[in-house]
């Protein structure tokens, strides 16, 4: 490993300063539709409306998508210059200290099996064909992250690998953001100071960051919406009427976690009818709110029903088949969820907790928006973990089915809202005392960047010896590793074949 690991070369300086301008029409468009100065909710307004546009205009209408986003950043630039004067308020300064750790992912490869199988391939058909595949390996897969590594791409005509990593360590910020809100609301002093202490809390903590962060994987975006969604209702008391008077914010962020994944439906579904438990627990029934928030429900899932009919109208082969009923895998149930634990026990800790204590947890408190807050998160992770296991039972590979294979990973949807639960009670009931940590920022600081240096693998794990492969392509061409191939293993081969397939995005 030498220097030039860490010197991005012009295309992916290129695509990253691309990605920031995507980001901030997201975050301006959401502010025109939102109208709160909310860093969070108004990038993932417009991530939704972007999404939205594309899978409209492209899936359904057939309209290439270079022309969809010539005309998105076209009319996003207009609407920027119009409304600028509005965006004064955008507060970055409290996260410049983060700008050496993005320096640090401005040249970043990716890593991971499926990120090499089939995420970045089907990312590329979007950058060479300009419009949605239909007979590609997993083409029924929502495309709404894949949307903004094709965008970032797109102006530089070439291919670059860094942008997934950059996006999530965005999302990182936005998560921390959210955290020191949630712990401290309006306490403007600490808060500013304290974003510093929720960096490490965001950046090592084990139940948010795992193998798949930093990379092409879905789940740490679908993590950060959840998380979005949550501080939403948190703000508005978990009470669906509130909910329902911002119901076009509501839908939009909904809307967008119905397409994060595949199964993404699941959740948008789940937390609808959290919603409706939690209201219909406290409050009398109201014929009018149920009307409009059968409304809300066909609104949130627009998306997802618009890439349904993409997928019914092209004949989109929609992946694994239903094997029935398997009673080898059912009857290891808790074998298997035991193997699992062993392997992430805080964040399957979490989960269990979650699950089966949450009414001790009402019963302690005995405070109303911190039961509506455990009734609404109980229910959600309840159904996701009944999906999983009728997922794990009736669907999944007979092999990967009874290692409960990637269970964990699924789970870690919810990571950045337990995290932020244990925040709250924290802070709500422990009495804060205002700390003036401003003293020791600067040791901090220096604390962070070392420990982000010695662990630095652990963030970018395409430096591990796992990914040598990547070095050794780069120093000795692929041609020359091609004629090893049969010395590799499944997944050194599986990343070779990536870049052999796809000789136009070599690493340079």
């Amino acid at each position: 490993m030498t220097l030039s690991f860490f010197i991005p070369n012009k295309n992916e300086i290129v695509a990253s300063l691309t990605l920031f301008f995507l980001i901030f029409t997201f975050y301006s468009n959401g502010f025109l539709i939102s109208r709160k100065k909310e860093f969070n909710i108004n990038l993932v307004i417009g991530w939704s409306f972007f999404s939205f546009i594309c899978i409209l205009f492209g899936a359904v209408l057939k309209i290439k998508l270079n022309y969809i986003i010539n005309i998105y950043t076209i009319s996003s630039i207009l609407l920027i210059v119009k409304n600028f004067k509005y965006f004064k308020f955008l507060a970055i300064k409290k996260y410049l200290f983060l700008i050496p750790v993005f320096f640090l992912f401005l040249n970043t490869k990716s890593h991971g099996w499926d990120s090499y199988a089939y995420i970045l391939d089907r990312t590329i058909y979007l950058f060479n064909n300009d419009q949605f595949p239909i007979h590609q390996f997993r083409s029924n897969y929502p495309f709404s992250s894949s949307l903004i590594h094709y965008y970032s791409n797109f102006y530089s005509n070439n291919f670059t690998e860094n942008i997934p990593a950059l996006f999530d360590l965005i999302l990182v910020v936005g998560s921390i953001e959210i955290f020191s809100k949630l712990s401290f609301g309006n306490y403007k002093t600490s808060y500013s100071y304290l974003t510093l202490i929720f960096s490490f809390l965001v950046l090592f903590n084990p139940m948010v960051m795992n193998v798949y962060s930093f990379s092409s994987y879905e789940d740490f975006h679908v993590a950060y919406i959840l998380l979005v969604i949550f501080y939403f209702n948190y703000q508005n008391g978990f009470d669906l009427k509130k909910l329902l008077t911002n119901k076009k914010i509501y839908f939009f962020l909904l809307s967008l976690l119905s397409v994060s994944k595949a199964p993404g439906f699941v959740h948008s579904g789940s937390i609808l009818l959290s919603n409706l438990l939690v209201y219909l627990f406290f409050n009398n029934f109201d014929y009018k709110i149920l009307k409009k928030y059968i409304i809300l429900c066909v609104l949130s899932f627009s998306q997802f029903f618009l890439w349904q009919y993409h997928i019914l109208i092209n004949d989109i082969f929609i992946g694994n088949n239903f094997k029935g009923f398997r009673f080898d895998v059912f009857e290891n149930i808790l074998v298997n969820y035991y193997n699992q634990f062993l392997v992430k026990k805080l964040l399957l800790f979490s989960n269990f907790f979650f699950m089966f204590s949450s009414l001790f947890i009402c019963w302690i408190f005995k405070d109303k928006k911190i039961i509506k807050m455990f009734v609404f998160v109980s229910i959600p992770v309840f159904i996701w973990n009944l999906f999983l296991l009728i997922f794990f039972i009736f669907i999944q590979g007979d092999g990967l089915a009874k290692e409960f294979h990637n269970f964990f990973r699924f789970l870690s949807h919810f990571s950045l809202i337990f995290t932020s639960m244990y925040l709250i009670v924290f802070f709500k009931y422990i009495k804060f005392t205002h700390i003036k940590i401003i003293k020791f920022k600067t040791l901090l600081l220096l604390i962070l960047y070392i420990a982000i240096i010695m662990n630095l693998k652990y963030f970018r794990r395409d430096l591990s010896d796992e990914y040598k492969i990547l070095y050794s392509i780069k120093k000795e061409g692929l041609q020359k590793i091609m004629k090893n191939k049969e010395g590799y293993n499944n997944l050194e081969n599986i990343i070779i074949n990536f870049y052999k397939n796809n000789q136009n995005i070599l690493i340079k």
